[in-house]
C-alpha cells in the first residue's frame, strides 16, 4: 500500500464526496471565505501595499474525506495530490499548497492537516540531527495517531492496516525499532499511557488491550491522546518512567508486520498497587476509561494500578484464568497528583 501511493506521479482525491458513489465533480457550495486583501501603510513609506488576510478553518469545516481513516494514509504517502472539495479544488505537494479560488491556504488547512516536519519524513527528507528545530520521530508518530484515532472506518479490523503504509515509512527512520500493534517499542512504556476524552462505544478483544487499536469506533468529538501537552508543539517534555519493559510480542494475522494482529503480550516490571474503585470514582478526572463500565452504587471494582510514571499508571483487571500468574488486561489510565505510593516492584504480563 505504501509503495502504491508513494510511487504515484499524482493522486486525485474526491475530497468532497461523502461516500464511494460520488465522484470528483459534485456541485460546489458557495465559497464562505473569499480572497481578500487590505491596504497597508508602512512607516517611512509613501506608497501603499496590500496585506493578505488569513483565516483558520476549524475541524468541522474539513472535507468529508478527511474523516475517513484510510484517506490519511493515502494523502500522506502520495507525493502530489489534486483534491476536489466541496468549495474549491486545490493542489498539494511537499513544497506548496495552492487552491483554484485564489485563497492562500495555511498548513493546517490542507487536506493532510499535518505540519511540514511530518510530511518531510514521507518524502524521504529525514532530519539528521536537529530534532528540536523540527519534531522528534516520536512526536511525529504521536501527532499522526492523534489525527487518525477518531476517523471513521468501515471494518474495525482495518484499524492497523489503514496505517501500515505510514508505519512502514517511519520504520526507515527508526532503524532497529520494533513495531507492536501501533506502538513503537523504543517509545514504551510511557506511550502506553494513551487515553481518550470519553470511553469508546466499542472494544476489540482480538487486539491486545494495551494497544490503542483495541478501541472500537470513536465519536467525532472524542480524541486519542498520548500526553496532556500538545504533541504537535515544540516543548513536549516526556515524563520519566518508573517501570520498565522487559519484552513485547504480537501475533500477526498475516505477513505484514505493520498490519492486523490477533494477540499480544507485554511483560513489564514496575510499582503495582491493588485498589478498589466505586461508581463515583469511575467518572472522576483522575480516571480515563477505555470502555464503559457500569457499577451499582454499593459495589466496588477490584483493580490494579501499574505506575508507568510517578503520577500516572495503567488501570488493570486480572484475567480470571490467571490463578497462578500476574496476567492482566488494561481498561483505563489513572492520573494522580500524589506521587509517593508504597508499591512493590512486580513483574506482570498485560494481554
Amino acid at each position: 500500500m505504501g509503495a502504491f501511493y508513494g510511487n504515484s506521479l499524482l493522486t486525485i482525491l474526491a475530497a468532497g464526496a461523502s461516500d464511494c458513489t460520488q465522484g470528483c465533480f459534485i456541485r460546489r457550495k458557495p465559497a464562505r471565505l473569499l480572497p481578500a486583501s487590505l491596504p497597508c501603510w508602512l512607516a517611512g513609506r509613501e506608497d501603499v501595499t496590500k496585506a493578505l488576510v488569513y483565516f483558520e478553518e476549524t475541524s468541522s469545516q474539513r472535507e468529508p474525506l478527511d474523516r475517513r481513516a484510510w484517506a490519511l494514509q493515502e494523502g500522506l504517502l502520495a507525493p502530489r495530490t489534486l483534491s476536489y472539495g466541496t468549495k474549491e479544488m486545490w493542489w498539494e505537494c511537499n513544497a506548496a499548497v495552492e487552491s483554484d479560488g485564489g485563497r492562500q491556504i495555511l498548513e493546517s488547512m490542507s487536506v493532510r492537516g499535518l505540519p511540514k516536519p511530518i510530511r518531510s519524513i514521507m518524502s524521504g527528507q529525514f532530519p539528521q540531527h536537529n530534532f528540536d528545530e523540527l519534531m522528534s520521530t516520536q512526536r511525529k508518530w504521536l501527532y499522526i495517531l492523534s489525527q487518525y484515532g477518531n476517523r471513521n472506518i468501515t471494518f474495525l479490523e482495518d484499524r492497523l492496516p489503514a496505517l501500515s503504509g505510514i508505519a512502514e515509512i517511519f520504520s526507515y527512520e527508526r532503524q532497529g525499532d520494533k513495531y507492536n500493534a501501533g506502538l513503537w517499542e523504543s517509545d514504551m512504556p510511557t506511550n502506553l499511557l494513551w487515553n481518550t476524552l470519553y470511553p469508546a462505544d466499542q472494544y476489540r478483544t482480538t487486539v491486545p488491550s494495551w494497544s490503542w487499536a483495541s478501541l472500537g469506533r470513536l465519536q467525532s468529538n472524542n480524541v486519542l491522546r498520548f500526553d496532556e501537552q500538545d504533541v504537535a508543539g515544540h516543548q513536549l517534555s516526556l515524563p520519566t518512567a518508573t517501570c520498565s519493559l522487559i519484552s513485547a510480542s504480537v501475533t500477526l494475522k498475516g505477513s505484514n508486520r505493520f498490519g492486523e494482529v490477533t494477540s499480544g503480550v507485554l511483560i513489564l516490571k514496575g510499582p503495582l498497587k491493588r485498589v478498589w474503585l466505586r461508581k463515583e470514582q469511575m467518572h472522576s478526572e483522575k480516571i480515563h476509561l477505555d470502555r464503559k463500565i457500569t457499577l451499582e452504587p454499593d459495589v466496588s471494582l477490584e483493580a490494579w494500578i501499574l505506575f508507568v510514571t510517578a503520577d500516572k499508571g495503567l488501570l488493570l483487571e486480572k484475567v480470571e484464568s490467571a490463578d497462578t500468574g500476574n496476567i492482566f488486561r488494561r481498561f483505563g489510565v489513572y492520573h494522580s497528583a500524589y506521587t509517593r505510593w508504597d508499591c512493590a516492584q512486580t513483574i506482570i504480563s498485560i494481554i
